[in-house]
């Protein structure tokens, strides 16, 4: 470089270049030694290279190896825990979504979904489906702020989706202030305590009374009370429309 050796006053007299191999034969580095001297003593006895300078420089080559391939072991290291990472994500990302579609849906029928990407609608010969709204909702969500209307909703709902889990039933939807759960059907485990259908709903429903008696007073001095409607016979069960499918009876 005759601009450096400008700069800094003195003159390249010999370069030795050594390329550095990785595992695999292919050259990922050279290694470059220079010797240089003043201008005026060019013509001089300096030295050439010794065996010293070339032991250092393969000392050195040797080094620079070790680090380089220390280098790509780690870079592989990092590549390696990145993709588990991202699969330990993918992992929970799924799981997460499974849990949400099986809150939705029955989990044998969400697997059906997966496999087969379609439902038959399914006979069930006997079960009892139980039906609740709420007393004067209408006239209540009319006369207070939206937003209350959402807390009232969500609080008492919350509280049947706990019962709905002890009891071991099926949530079926919410429309509005309505809210409808079924036991009794063929791929729901048989009750611990082995009650029938109407048995299991009945607690179930004098439960959410109780929940329900429990609840704060709302706003205009509002009392939520709920009227409760069960019946017990044959259903068809199946899955409805493709964008958020969600299990009717």
């Amino acid at each position: 470089n005759n601009s450096a050796d400008l700069s800094s006053g003195f003159e390249t007299r010999q370069m030795a270049c050594l390329p550095i191999y990785a595992d695999g034969g292919e050259v990922v580095a050279v290694l470059q030694m220079i010797n240089k001297c003043l201008p005026e003593r060019r013509f001089g006895s300096e030295p050439n290279f010794t065996e010293e300078d070339v032991e250092l420089m393969l000392a050195l080559n040797a080094q620079v190896a070790v680090i380089f391939k220390n280098i790509e072991s780690t870079e592989r290291e990092y590549e390696l825990r990145q993709m588990e990472n991202e699969k330990k994500r993918l992992e929970w990302e799924e799981e997460i979504a499974n849990h949400l579609l099986c809150s939705l849906i029955p989990a044998h029928i969400v697997k059906q979904l997966k496999v087969v990407g379609e439902v038959h609608a399914e006979s069930h010969a006997s079960v009892t489906l139980l039906f609740s709204d709420i007393v004067g909702f209408t006239s209540f969500s009319g006369s207070v702020p939206p937003e209350d209307v959402v807390m009232l909703l969500n609080e008492m709902f919350s509280l049947f989706d706990k019962l709905v889990d002890f009891y071991n039933v099926f949530k079926v939807e919410t429309v509005g202030d309505a809210y409808m759960v079924v036991a009794g059907l063929d791929w729901m485990e048989q009750d611990l305590l082995d009650r029938s259908d109407s048995e299991v709903i009945s607690t179930l429903a004098i439960k959410m009374l109780r929940a329900v008696e429990n609840m704060s007073i709302r706003s205009n001095g509002y009392k939520p009370k709920i009227r409760i409607g069960m019946h017990t016979g044959p259903v068809m069960a199946g899955v409805v429309g493709e964008k958020m499918p969600r299990y009717h009876l």
